[in-house]
């Protein structure tokens, strides 16, 4: 399914760098598209992933409801499906984003 709609994974913080160093390097051939979807283990990190995208104008879409139900059936108590980023609940260019630049 990963291959089908074009998703890639980092099985662990190594992979992560490793394909951010390779998106850098090639970043003439990646996917078309702008949208972003973001897992990870960190709601903090998840944030931070998220305000980066935005701030590299990628889409971060946020996830209707019916969508979040089936996602949180499968997390923890403290667990969330909702996109913890401040650069969508701020105006954007507040303070509280990521300063990444490409």
């Amino acid at each position: 399914m990963f291959k089908h709609y074009g998703i890639i994974e980092g099985a662990d913080i190594e992979a992560m760098v490793d394909l951010a160093a390779a998106f850098s390097i090639y970043r003439d051939r990646l996917p078309a598209g702008k949208r972003v979807g973001i897992g990870t283990a960190s709601g903090g990190g998840g944030g931070w992933i998220a305000d980066a995208c935005i701030e590299a104008k990628l889409e971060v879409p946020t996830l209707d409801d019916a969508t979040r139900k089936v996602i949180d059936a499968h997390l923890p108590a403290y667990g969330t499906s909702r996109i913890q980023s401040t650069a969508l609940r701020k105006p954007y260019g507040s303070s509280g984003t990521a300063n990444w630049r490409a």
